[in-house]
């Protein structure tokens, strides 16, 4: 049985080294700890079930991981307040609710001043598809 020499048997380290090189250990430690605590999320029944959804949809694929990851730690590792979260969280409750309003021209001027307004039906007047199924 090979025994695993312990970081400490270099004698030729010095102590300043020895330093570095535990300092450098506790941070690969702390996040590897923070990195399995974001993992165990993806999964957790504490976590929202957007989440949830796209954790199994991700794990095993480093580029998703990678992006949840980030945006969990900008998160401060609350998935709740998390870019992702949010914009599943809306997509979907734009989505339940509908996302289409049928405005008039008046409404259309109040909420987008006349400049937008006139814009907005302009695009929707000259493209048929749009004339077809936005346009009343």
């Amino acid at each position: 049985e090979k025994k695993k020499e312990s970081p400490e048997a270099d004698p030729e380290e010095t102590e300043k080294e020895r330093k570095a090189r535990e300092k450098l250990e506790e941070k690969k430690k702390a996040a590897h700890a923070r990195y399995m605590k974001y993992f165990r999320s993806l999964t957790s029944v504490n976590s929202p079930p957007e989440i949830r959804k796209i954790g199994k949809t991700a794990i095993g694929r480093k580029d998703l991981m990678s992006v949840l990851y980030e945006s969990w730690s900008e998160a401060g590792g609350d998935w709740t307040k998390s870019k992702i979260y949010l914009q599943c969280a809306s997509t979907e409750k734009t989505q339940k609710m509908g996302v289409r309003e049928w405005m008039t021209r008046r409404e259309l001027e109040q909420r987008f001043g006349q400049a937008g307004a006139e814009a907005i039906i302009i695009r929707k007047e000259e493209t048929e598809e749009l004339r077809k199924n936005e346009v009343r």
